[in-house]
């Protein structure tokens, strides 16, 4: 009948993408979260929510029967690669996904001491800290889900994310 949103979503089909072409802000600090859970490993809600500024963001939505699927979420900050998958219960409120962050470029010996993640010309040298996938999810009601922090060692780590715009 479609007298309450829950009716509503429950009834949504279809799918969706859009991009930002010329990046733009989120409301969610994703290397600040990850570094927060790297060092509690687990935590209860969303924490201090900061802002990462996007250098690029493209996605794709599929909806059916109220439950959106992240098909693709790719977003770039200057520091890392962001991957998004997963699934988003719009008429239970429930989260069920998983984020991945990639380093954007290579940490090298020289850059590791300084903080720098690497330039150009730069090679990773043996001394490098290995390249590495960090994950989080995000189970449960999308006020307050429950987040897990894990890594992927380096021979498991994904490439970063190659941002095609749906189109």
């Amino acid at each position: 009948s479609g007298s309450s949103i829950d009716e509503l979503t429950s009834t949504l089909h279809g799918k969706v993408g859009f991009s930002l072409h010329e990046g733009g802000t989120i409301n969610l600090d994703a290397i600040q979260l990850a570094t927060a859970l790297a060092q509690a490993g687990e935590a209860k809600g969303w924490g201090e929510q900061g802002q990462s500024r996007l250098t690029q963001f493209a996605s794709r939505f599929s909806v059916d029967t109220g439950v959106l699927t992240i098909e693709s979420a790719k977003m770039a900050t200057s520091e890392r690669a962001v991957a998004l998958f997963g699934s988003i219960d719009l008429a239970n409120r429930m989260l069920d996904a998983r984020m991945t962050l990639v380093a954007a470029k290579p940490v090298t010996a020289n850059n590791a001491a300084s903080g720098s993640n690497g330039s150009s010309g730069e090679q990773p040298a043996a001394a490098a800290q290995p390249a590495r996938t960090e994950v989080i999810t995000f189970r449960g009601p999308w006020r307050e889900p429950t987040l897990r922090y894990s890594t992927l060692p380096s021979k498991e780590a994904a490439p970063a994310p190659t941002i095609r715009h749906p189109g």
